[in-house]
């Protein structure tokens, strides 16, 4: 199974970013206001770069920057604020996405300021919204209602570890315009989960997670059919996801990979992941005296 993306094509990585900074910043505005206090959760939008946080939960997609715009690796005042930013709001765990259009000027500016590659970070993938059948597809349900959002919830929760906090979080997420949020159950119970949100781009497919007990069923695969279907008919063109980067195709980490892989997705571009470097005293770094 090929791992490699396809020939960039620069106006379509513009529409996946743009995508994912909406569907982004409105899941973590989502979040209650008691939730968001006690989370630590902030969105802010630079002119060409979106940045996220959530102090207190210290998992990457909630904490981390990314350009929109091509434009923002050649504006290195730009790229501070953000910098600056995820220090002040930000769990420690933050960093910085780079894609690999603008990679080596991104790359460049951000070890100026002591931001340096921390892995090979995420895949972006993008595909048409057509119909993908997945036989003998299990019971899925639509988290329409309170014992179904609470379902999804739950099965976040347990699938990522999260606090308890995030709970209501997610269970408000199922409620909100523009997003849909799914329930896959074996033997009538929830044991996976996925939500598709549709803007003005695309659609974004994400917060994916299967329990444990239930991986290796197609659970996932089935969860990703049925949103390509559904966005399409909710007029989206286009739908965008993302995963880790699995060092091969065998990798225990490529499930979600393989997955949307299967269900017809094209990887379009790398997003590495900077991280600051902790052996960098921040004083010493020009930029940080602006």
């Amino acid at each position: 199974m090929n791992i490699q993306p396809i020939e960039i094509q620069a106006n379509l990585s513009r529409t996946i970013r743009a995508i994912e900074a909406e569907a982004w910043m409105d899941m973590l505005d989502a979040a209650p206001p008691s939730v968001r206090k006690q989370l630590g959760i902030e969105t802010f939008r630079s002119d060409n770069a979106c940045f996220l946080a959530c102090r207190e939960l210290s998992a990457v997609p909630f904490n981390r920057g990314f350009a929109v715009e091509p434009q923002w690796s050649a504006n290195d005042k730009e790229m501070a604020e953000g910098v600056r930013w995820l220090d002040r709001n930000a769990s420690k765990t933050w960093v910085i996405q780079v894609d690999e259009e603008g990679f080596n000027a991104s790359s460049a500016a951000l070890s100026r300021m002591g931001v340096i590659q921390k892995d090979s970070g995420w895949i972006k993938f993008f595909s048409r919204a057509v119909p993908h059948i997945v036989p003998n597809e299990p019971r899925i349900e639509i988290a329409d209602g309170n014992r179904k959002a609470s379902d999804f919830a739950n099965v976040i929760n347990a699938g990522y570890g999260f606090p308890t906090a995030t709970f209501e979080w997610f269970k408000a997420l199922a409620s909100r315009d523009r997003w849909t949020c799914y329930v896959a159950y074996a033997d009538d119970e929830p044991c996976s989960a996925g939500a598709a949100f549709v803007g003005s781009a695309g659609a974004w497919f994400g917060v994916d997670a299967t329990l444990v007990s239930a991986r290796g069923k197609g659970l996932q695969s089935a969860v990703i059919a049925r949103r390509l279907r559904d966005v399409r008919d909710k007029g989206a063109v286009i739908a965008m996801a993302e995963t880790g980067r699995p060092a091969t195709v065998d990798s225990p980490l490529g499930t979600s990979f393989r997955n949307y892989q299967r269900a017809g997705f094209e990887a379009q571009h790398y997003s590495a992941n900077f991280a600051r470097d902790r052996s960098v005293p921040r004083g010493a770094t020009p930029v940080f005296m602006m």
